[in-house]
């Protein structure tokens, strides 16, 4: 469905609140978490953790904080049951791979502190304030991951490329094209503005009655422009966490996690072209 089907727009980002979007990887950051890796207990946000992120789980199925309860049922008493230091720790006693069992010393504040300088924050993107998540019912601030989602893309650089076949001229003289993008209809992106010049110069010779085509450096209308920088690339970037709506529906992205879209998107949507003349 469209994306703007799904827009909620009585969100609200009440002041004095902060909100926050972590994302884990094991492999890396952009590998699809469909499958597990051979040594995924070691890998990645896994190193050297008691909690593990798996697609499969790990353990006998409902003894190991890190196994699958097989239904919505969620797993229980995996944390202590007050904060330490501001942060959940892992409850002892409790069988997370194999014939091992928690200590009860681990804390996850690598997991929710933006600040924690544990060493497996490497495996670890963080998007602080996000706004626009909750809504305003009943006097209480509520977010409904049953009926909305905030989608996280962080997946960058995908490029295409467009050809514009054979150039044809039958005058001497500068022809110079101008090439611009056309702004899709995606509410999530902000559209390349750059534009592009390609300039060719037809030079004949009259006296054997032949013509000359010179392709010129290809030009960027900015005054900094060089060969290494002429605006050959339209990149479009994904808006801000902060400046998109919540979304509603469903989607079957690995990570719906209460984010926003960041990132950047590479692509091309589309050209106008034009052309001038000069004699």
């Amino acid at each position: 469905m469209p994306y703007n089907n799904h827009v909620v727009k009585d969100t609200v980002s009440p002041s004095g609140t902060s909100i926050d979007l972590f994302d884990y990887w094991v492999q890396t950051c952009h590998q699809a978490d469909g499958t597990d890796a051979s040594n995924q207990r070691n890998m990645g946000i896994n190193s050297g953790k008691q909690l593990k992120f798996t697609y499969s789980g790990f353990g006998n199925m409902g003894q190991s904080v890190n196994a699958w309860t097989g239904s919505a049922r969620p797993n229980f008493n995996i944390v202590q049951n007050t904060l330490v230091n501001g942060y959940p720790q892992l409850k002892a006693g409790r069988q997370y791979d194999s014939n091992k069992t928690t200590d009860g010393t681990q804390s996850l504040d690598y997991l929710f502190d933006p600040a924690s300088t544990d060493s497996a924050t490497q495996y670890r993107k963080t998007y602080t304030n996000l706004k626009g998540l909750l809504q305003l019912k009943n006097g209480y601030y509520t977010y409904d991951s049953a009926k909305n989602f905030a989608a996280l893309v962080t997946k960058a650089g995908d490029f295409a490329t467009i050809g514009f076949g054979e150039f044809s001229f039958s005058k001497p003289g500068a022809y110079v094209y101008k090439v611009t993008e056309v702004a899709g209809s995606d509410a999530t992106l902000s559209y390349a503005t750059n534009v592009r010049y390609l300039r060719f110069r037809v030079e004949g010779d009259q006296m054997k009655g032949v013509y000359s085509v010179i392709a010129t450096t290809p030009g960027y209308d900015a005054p900094t422009a060089t060969d290494e920088n002429d605006g050959a690339a339209f990149v479009n970037v994904c808006r801000s966490a902060e400046q998109l709506p919540l979304t509603g529906g469903l989607t079957t992205r690995n990570f719906l996690i209460g984010g926003g879209i960041v990132g950047l998107l590479a692509v091309i949507a589309g050209f106008a072209v034009h052309e001038w003349w000069l004699r």
